[in-house]
């Protein structure tokens, strides 16, 4: 939350000619709506799943929640602060529901709790590295998050568009090796459904 409590203090001060925010009020609805919208997360990544896989959907997901968060970040509207705080929120639940999933589904049984572990230093590992960011964006761009925020909304399309250039190419992969293992009776059936057409 701390990573809030510094965002929401730039903005209050790009807002300083309509009055600011109040960053407490602000900081105490981005809470509630975390919990709240993490409950609207849990079935829509289950439905996500059950429709189109575990493979790479999920992925897709997330990344595109990660890159209309970026998106919406900037922008130094009122309104926009609770749109904000629900994509955070449906973001944070979709990427660890993938991260869970992808690990519980591609890996043994007795490695999960290995990977999770080592998984969970490199996310504390990140999470010491965000305070010296702050005190970075504080100090020497004097508050101004934009050109961080602009980092990383780049980096979050590229990875966006190497989620869907994945799974494009194992869909176009599986489309051709089920067209490969189809016996020739098969294929001349539905060819002649085809000319019937």
């Amino acid at each position: 939350m701390g990573w809030m409590a510094a965002v929401l203090r730039w903005k209050s001060d790009l807002l300083s000619t309509s009055g600011g925010l109040d960053v407490e009020l602000q900081l105490s609805v981005f809470n509630v709506l975390q919990s709240a919208a993490g409950f609207i997360a849990i079935p829509l990544f289950g439905a996500i799943v059950a429709r189109f896989g575990h493979r790479h959907a999920p992925f897709c997901a997330t990344a595109l929640l990660g890159v209309l968060f970026l998106i919406v970040e900037p922008l130094v509207w009122e309104w926009t602060l609770p749109v904000l705080y629900v994509l955070s929120a449906i973001h944070r639940q979709m990427f660890f529901s993938t991260f869970f999933t992808f690990i519980s589904s591609e890996y043994p049984p007795q490695l999960f709790a290995t990977l999770a572990g080592f998984a969970n230093v490199l996310a504390g590992l990140g999470t010491t590295l965000q305070n010296p960011l702050l005190d970075i964006a504080l100090r020497d761009f004097n508050g101004d998050f934009l050109p961080f925020l602009m980092m990383q909304l780049g980096l979050a399309v590229m990875v966006l568009l190497g989620c869907i250039i994945a799974w494009c190419l194992a869909s176009r992969q599986s489309d051709s090796k089920s067209a490969g293992h189809q016996s020739p009776e098969a294929l001349t059936e539905a060819q002649k459904s085809q000319s019937e057409l």
